[in-house]
């Protein structure tokens, strides 16, 4: 005798982007293992938007949500792995990975020929003809990362594949006999904020405490600490923008956080810049670098 077809039902449709961002708006209610899932699959859904946009046309704005993307899977799953048992597998780790690395240069040269380009005329008539000099070597760089770029999607995409289906099942254990109350993703999203607090608290009391100075021995410490509140504040920014609209502080840390990252990346792609611009015999133009953040 067979067993009636309703107690074994096939799985639901899975849901559409749409419909992600639908339960999003009651996620800190759900369970924890459900709500990890609803964002990283929300993340999920915004990679794959951004990789279709990227491969249809070369476009910098394209590239910048892809590793917008990339590190907000990364953060989100690193935070929460202990309620997406199975739905974390170390090949999308190694994948999501690669499509950072294989990225970052090209994303760079995109930010800095951008600079270049705007504020050519701005630069005194001296400098001009060093950062025009500069341009055009950063334009030569562009076809080899957008190569190296390419080839690392590719071999990252195949790990991707039947993806979406772990996240959109939650494995249950359940004793007989006993109530199962589980914690809400609120709960679970809270602990994961504040075990990364020392993270942005401690580079942040070193930026406070004076490591800023110019001497040459605390330039490298100021380097340090700014890098790692950025990476902090980065991590805090992916966690809460699912639920930035949840009520007051969560949308003021957010803002703060979004600010903080902005800012610091801003910095970060100038020294960049002016590093390149030394190396390149482009004195002039790290020289106005000096007090610049890129936007």
């Amino acid at each position: 005798m067979s067993a009636p077809r309703a107690l074994f039902p096939s799985p639901p449709p899975p849901l559409s982007p749409g419909e992600v961002r639908q339960l999003l708006d009651g996620v800190l209610a759900r369970p924890a293992a459900e709500g990890a899932r609803l964002v990283v699959r929300a993340w999920l859904d915004d990679l794959r938007d951004a990789l279709a946009r990227a491969l249809a046309r070369e476009s910098a704005e394209a590239l910048h949500d892809l590793r917008v993307a990339v590190s907000r899977l990364r953060v989100t799953g690193a935070a929460l792995a202990p309620q997406l048992t199975g739905a974390w597998p170390r090949r999308v780790r190694r994948a999501l990975r690669l499509m950072a690395r294989a990225t970052r240069a090209l994303r760079d040269l995109q930010v800095q020929r951008g600079w270049v380009r705007a504020e050519l005329e701005r630069l005194p008539a001296e400098v001009r003809d060093q950062a025009e000099q500069l341009g055009a070597e950063l334009d030569a760089d562009v076809p080899a990362a957008r190569r190296r770029a390419g080839r690392a999607i590719a071999r990252a995409l195949p790990a991707l594949h039947g993806w979406e289906a772990r996240l959109a099942s939650v494995p249950a254990r359940l004793w007989v006999g006993h109530p199962t109350v589980g914690a809400p993703f609120a709960w679970v999203l809270a602990r994961a904020l504040e075990a990364e607090r020392e993270a942005v608290a401690d580079p942040l009391a070193a930026l406070a405490a004076g490591t800023a100075a110019a001497q040459d021995a605390r330039v490298d410490a100021r380097l340090d600490a700014e890098h790692a509140l950025r990476v902090a504040l980065k991590g805090q920014r992916a966690l809460l923008t699912p639920v930035a609209s949840a009520g007051r502080p969560v949308a003021a840390w957010h803002e703060l956080a979004t600010r903080g990252q902005d800012l610091l990346g801003a910095a970060r792609d100038a020294a960049l810049l002016a590093e390149r611009a030394r190396t390149a015999g482009a004195p002039g133009v790290a020289d106005a670098l000096a007090d610049v953040g890129l936007a």
